[in-house]
């Protein structure tokens, strides 16, 4: 039995039921893709199902920023009493984050344009290419998150 392309880990959880759902999602899309690479499926069909895998991320990434906003102003109500600039640091980490997660998004369109001009990536395939775009973001951006979950 061939073992998955991008096998789930722990580590891409981040303590919340939705959000892991949806990285979990994203991780089966992937493998989905690069199955149908290794098939030799014709580019059409990779395309759909590369579109589809942008369409989970970007509605993965919009959950995920609401889900932090709603952290923020939880806490932000919760500690009311306490100095104002706390109220700034914690918009401010969540602002950065929403960022980072454009930038995320600009990072993917690269790829989807590159891929639709013309299916061959150059060396690296396209799977390769997600699976280092989801583990990026699973473990860079969104390793903090799992403390901020549990910690509600």
């Amino acid at each position: 039995m061939e073992q998955q392309f991008l096998r789930w880990m722990e580590a891409y959880a981040v303590g919340h039921e939705g959000l892991d759902a949806e990285h979990r999602r994203l991780a089966v899309a992937i493998n989905e893709i690069h199955a149908a690479e290794r098939a030799g499926q014709n580019p059409s069909q990779v395309g759909i199902l590369l579109d589809a895998f942008r369409r989970a991320a970007e509605d993965h990434l919009e959950h995920e920023n609401l889900a932090m906003r709603e952290v923020g102003d939880r806490a932000n109500r919760a500690k009311a009493n306490q100095l104002a600039f706390l109220k700034a640091m914690s918009d401010a980490v969540i602002d950065e984050h929403i960022a980072e997660h454009a930038q995320s998004l600009q990072k993917l369109n690269l790829v989807m344009r590159a891929f639709h001009s013309g299916p061959n990536l150059g060396e690296r395939a396209l799977s390769d290419i997600l699976k280092d775009w989801f583990v990026d973001h699973a473990i860079k951006y969104d390793a903090h998150l799992k403390a901020v979950f549990q910690a509600i």
